[in-house]
């Protein structure tokens, strides 16, 4: 297992952390240097808890974009599924309207 470690992102200003193994940001994808770490080994049980909380509460951008593109997928069905319902209506009573014109009563 490889070693977990803390880190103010410079890009996100948050306080992550992240294993050695992958050095990026988990909130932003930045790519985070060593230089500035802090081992969890010294953060107090209380800090870990904190950002574990921090960093588990914040939706992930990539969630936030699946969620996106499934509210324009119903969006595109229903509006689908209506002009599908409305053609046909609209066939029926344009014609007739068009039998009324041919054969006035």
């Amino acid at each position: 297992m490889s070693q977990s470690l803390q880190t103010l992102c410079p890009n996100c200003q948050k306080t992550v952390i992240y294993s050695a193994a992958n050095p990026y940001c988990p909130l932003c994808g930045h790519l985070l240097t060593p230089a500035t770490d802090q081992s969890l080994s010294t953060a107090s049980d209380e800090q870990i808890l904190r950002l574990l909380r921090q960093t588990a509460e914040q939706p992930d951008e990539t969630e936030k974009i699946r969620k996106r593109w499934i509210r324009l997928a119903i969006v595109a069905v229903i509006l689908v599924a209506l002009v599908l319902a409305i053609v046909p209506l609209a066939r029926i009573l344009y014609s007739k309207v068009k039998d009324q014109h041919k054969n006035p009563r």
